[in-house]
């Protein structure tokens, strides 16, 4: 489950995420009929995949990744504060809503 999350957020998919009841998935599992060295060997399994995904993604995917979770705490911010946060008053940042050509900003040379 969690692999497939990761994997849609990290693949920038926008489609909401259902929720699931972990409690009824456990409940309805069939446990009892099943070796705990079997059960140990799937947990394996699964944590190799899980590991083989996690070392797949790019650079980009957790940037895009760490992005959408900025964005979504900024959405759950009370508006006025939203509002402050995105503002484009600082400088070097380019509002892409006007008409009126943006200012060229040179860069500060790196101080050593």
């Amino acid at each position: 489950m969690f692999s497939y999350r990761l994997l849609r957020i990290a693949r920038a998919d926008q489609t909401p995420l259902a929720g699931f009841d972990e409690n009824a998935w456990t409940r309805a599992a069939p446990h009892a009929g099943r070796r705990l060295a079997d059960i140990a060997d799937e947990l394996i399994a699964v944590r190799r995949a899980t590991m083989a995904l996690v070392a797949s993604l790019d650079e980009a995917g957790r940037k895009s990744t760490t992005i959408a979770r900025k964005l979504r705490d900024v959405e759950a911010l009370p508006e006025d504060e939203a509002d402050r946060l995105l503002t484009l008053d600082e400088p070097g940042v380019i509002d892409l809503d006007t008409d009126e050509p943006a200012e060229p900003q040179l860069a500060e040379p790196p101080v050593h």
